[in-house]
């Protein structure tokens, strides 16, 4: 049973409820065992997954003899914003508005490439491509994020930014997208200077701001160096499947 391996790795599963009712399986994430969590539960999980440090290989190495998979290195990035966006007056940026919701779950549904859903090969596209509509979706249920920001290029939305603010007051790059159409026009700087302008966010040169992305985007990671961000931790990605057939 996946559930007893896990707590001899004095880890345990946490249900991931709302992956499970994307992916429509039951899932969960591998989190630091409660002291409290001494029984073994079993709850018939299809899908887990794992964030490690990348300094931790003994934990990666026991995942893998468990039926783990390495997936993806995620990297995160935190800084102060340097180096302001070009001006292109063909190019709208505003906040998002209700009406945009079905735009925008298409433009999520279209143009990831890099997600660990993505890289995933048990996993479908059309899957990881519903995972990150419903992640879009799921903004204008209230459930997630605090602002939407959107691209128009000749009134058509081709771009978006979903942003979260944590504790420390930092701004969080939670989602962020633009039509592989429109690429190479600098749209994803005019949309993080628009949300630190508009947000008056970094007034006191405390607040940073924190995005994540993979070790495989590279697109990603020479903007975020562009715009003067730093890594500051990096984490391997481990899937697990269980063994059934006809899973997805």
């Amino acid at each position: 049973m996946i559930e007893k391996k896990i707590l001899s790795l004095n880890y345990q599963v946490k249900p991931d409820i709302w992956l499970s009712e994307v992916l429509g399986y039951k899932s969960g994430q591998i989190v630091k065992r409660n002291k409290t969590s001494n029984k073994i539960k079993k709850q018939n999980l299809t899908f887990l997954y794992a964030k490690v440090s990348i300094k931790d290989l003994k934990l990666v190495s026991k995942l893998c003899e468990i039926g783990f998979i390495p997936i993806d290195t995620a990297l995160q990035f935190k800084g102060n914003l340097k180096n302001k966006s070009k001006k292109n007056r063909k190019i709208r940026i505003r906040f998002a508005e209700k009406e945009d919701e079905n735009e925008l779950c298409k433009i999520a549904m279209k143009n990831f490439l890099y997600s660990r859903f993505h890289l995933d090969p048990m996993i479908p596209n059309s899957v990881a491509n519903k995972l990150k509509a419903c992640w879009v979706k799921n903004f204008f249920l209230g459930n997630r994020g605090d602002e939407m920001i959107v691209a128009e290029m000749e009134k058509k939305i081709c771009g978006f930014l979903l942003l979260m603010n944590n504790m420390n007051m930092n701004l969080i790059i939670d989602l962020i997208c633009v039509d592989r159409n429109f690429h190479k026009k600098g749209i994803a700087k005019m949309m993080i200077h628009f949300a630190k302008n508009k947000l008056n966010f970094n007034k006191t040169n405390k607040q940073k701001l924190v995005v994540g992305t993979q070790l495989l985007n590279i697109p990603s990671i020479k903007l975020y160096q562009s715009l003067g961000l730093k890594i500051i931790s990096s984490q391997f990605i481990l899937h697990y499947h269980k063994p059934i057939r006809n899973q997805i």
